[in-house]
């Protein structure tokens, strides 16, 4: 199991980070005003060119009997987890103003930084073009239904008179212009085409789309400072969803799909992803859409703990099956 030590490493350096945001925070660095600020530059500048970044390397001619296995297969997971996200909501009695929150977090997850290093890591660079897709399809979610769920619970566009809390999707073509989804169907381009940006352009978009991550995961830390870290550890709620979401789940599928699929990357990239914990970019789209970014803060700190036991469980019962 000395694979492990790749999963390990990715989420002890993501804690890390997330203490530094909690320490700057305390030490008045990082200032409320400013956390709200940081939100928007991830969101709308750093984010897109992270996506864009992302596929700048890929040869979609690699691997190409995969390619469309790989979108069938990302796509249908994360209408699951909207689905899944819905059924939680129900089961575990989530209150009206968490649930945009929950079912947001199971749509924004950590599958960037977190899943791909730790699958390529485990099994891998086998695995980096089917795990990048993934985390297209994440973001390409996250630019429409991401939007839609935040909406229904952002009390700026709640109409007069509307229940507090409500949940109630609403698509309008406004949401389709976004930073994030215009930097996904750029990325999308560049990936089926062929072509590439010119080095310095490349280069530049990377270098900023690199500030994302540790931003990301500083703003979480920024908002366990504001909250109450009594009331983060103790929130049962939050277990209940993590331990379903990250390894009941995610092992049940392996189990299913291991009778009908044959490729074990397909499988191993499917299942890791699936237990992939809410992102960090969680908090920033919550603040960004009036909503509370230190709940979903909680969210992202405890499913990310909570990786640390599910993802080495999985690869074991991967491993064994």
């Amino acid at each position: 199991m000395a694979d492990l030590l790749g999963a390990y490493t990715q989420i002890f350096i993501m804690l890390v980070i997330v203490v530094v945001g909690y320490v700057a925070t305390k030490l008045k660095y990082i200032t409320a005003a400013g956390f709200s600020s940081i939100n928007s530059l991830l969101i709308h500048i750093a984010l897109p060119c992270m996506i864009i970044s992302s596929v700048a390397s890929l040869d979609p001619t690699t691997g190409a009997a995969q390619v469309p296995w790989f979108f069938v297969m990302a796509f249908t997971q994360f209408m699951l987890l909207f689905a899944i996200g819905l059924l939680l909501n129900a089961l575990l009695r989530i209150p009206n103003w968490q649930q945009p929150l929950y079912l947001f977090g199971n749509v924004c997850t950590n599958t960037g930084f977190l899943c791909l290093p730790i699958i390529a890591a485990v099994y891998g660079d086998q695995t980096v073009l089917g795990s990048s897709i993934y985390v297209l399809m994440c973001n390409l979610f996250l630019g429409t239904l991401g939007v839609a769920v935040l909406e229904s619970g952002d009390p700026t566009r709640r109409a007069p008179g509307e229940e507090t809390g409500k949940l109630r999707l609403r698509f309008s073509p406004r949401m389709l212009w976004n930073a994030p989804l215009v930097g996904c169907v750029f990325a999308l381009i560049l990936f089926f085409t062929g072509l590439r940006l010119p080095a310095m352009v490349d280069v530049t978009i990377s270098t900023i789309g690199a500030t994302c991550i540790p931003l990301a995961m500083m703003v979480v830390g920024s908002a366990l400072a504001q909250s109450d870290l009594k009331s983060v550890f103790t929130d049962g709620r939050v277990y209940a969803f993590c331990l379903i979401r990250q390894f009941i789940i995610p092992a049940a599928s392996y189990l299913v799909l291991a009778q009908f699929i044959a490729d074990p990357v397909l499988l191993w990239v499917f299942t890791i992803m699936f237990a992939a914990p809410v992102g960090v970019m969680a908090p920033a789209w919550a603040d960004n859409h009036h909503q509370d970014g230190i709940f979903a803060a909680r969210l992202t700190v405890i499913s990310t703990l909570g990786s640390f036991v599910a993802i080495p469980l999985l690869i074991t019962l991967m491993a064994l099956v």
